[in-house]
This record gives structure tokens, C-alpha cells and sequence, in this order.
């Protein structure tokens, strides 16, 4: 759902229902201010509509995560051992994922470059702790110091095709 359009739409339906209160109040000959009936009405078509839009975000995980060993001996497993653990990891965890390969590098305390393949695993979910029990599970099996996870709160749609 597209956040803004819904915010568009709920401001619209505040102004006609304005509209129509401050008719039907002019009508009547009822003594309200249209100014507090519109004020009303548009904060409470505003709150719904960011309610809605909120009910649509969720957390993307991102997640790097190496597999030359912390010790510099290299890989501990082949990368497709690893990155079939960190599919099978993904599944266990949060029952879905995409996965990229890449390559990461750097330079080490000595000014020496390093590299290594890294396997990039994105999820969503709203569950951190489940994340990093998955990134806790990964580094010890990779021999991992540490797991580089970013999150990012995103709209998510779940969309079922006709």
C-alpha cells in the first residue's frame, strides 16, 4: 500500500466529512464551531491513516556475514556448506529469506587488504531477538567475531497475485 496516496485519501475523506458536518451544522442551526468539527475530523482521519501506514511496516534485516574463520586460517567449511547453513539457519528462524552472494574486503590493523566471500541474508520480521539468535548460531559456526546487521523499518505487503 502506498503511504502516501493513503495519507491523500484519509485527508480527502476528512475534508468532505468537514464539509458535510459543517452543512448539516448551518442547516440545523446548531451553535458548533466548524473550525473544532474540522479540526476534529481531520486529526482523526490523519491518526488513521498513519495507523494504517504503520499496520504496513515491518523491519528488513540485513545481514553480512562472513566466512573466512576469525583465526586468518580461511574458510571453515566450503561457501556452499555455509551458505546452506545460513539458509537453513533463515528457515529455522524466521521461515523465509533471500540471500546474495558478494564479496567483502578491508584493511586489517597492519595496512594489509583482506577479502572474503560473504554471504548477504535479508529478512524481514519484527522479531530482533530472533535475528540475532540466527546471527549468535551463524557466527559460531563460521567462526565469526561478529555478524554486520542493519535494519531499516520498511512498508510490506505480502501481496497474494490474482
Amino acid at each position: 500500500m502506498n503511504t502516501d496516496r493513503t495519507l491523500f485519501a484519509a485527508r480527502k475523506i476528512a475534508c468532505v466529512f468537514v464539509a458535510v458536518m459543517a452543512s448539516a451544522c448551518i442547516l440545523t442551526g446548531c451553535s458548533c464551531s466548524a473550525t473544532t468539527a474540522s479540526n476534529s475530523a481531520a486529526n482523526a482521519a490523519a491518526n488513521a491513516a498513519e495507523q494504517a501506514a504503520a499496520d504496513n511496516l515491518l523491519t528488513e534485516y540485513t545481514l553480512y556475514i562472513g566466512t573466512n574463520s576469525q583465526d586468518g586460517s580461511g574458510p571453515v567449511m566450503s561457501y556452499a556448506d555455509a551458505k546452506q547453513l545460513v539458509i537453513d539457519l533463515a528457515l529455522k528462524y524466521v521461515g523465509g529469506y533471500t540471500i546474495y552472494d558478494a564479496q567483502g574486503g578491508w584493511t586489517d590493523d597492519t595496512g594489509t587488504p583482506e577479502s572474503e566471500n560473504t554471504i548477504v541474508l535479508v529478512l524481514v520480521t519484527d522479531d530482533e531477538a530472533t535475528v540475532h539468535a540466527l546471527a549468535d548460531e551463524a557466527a559460531a559456526a563460521l567462526n565469526q567475531v561478529a555478524i554486520l546487521i542493519q535494519s531499516d523499518r520498511v512498508a510490506s505487503e505480502f501481496y497474494a497475485a490474482n
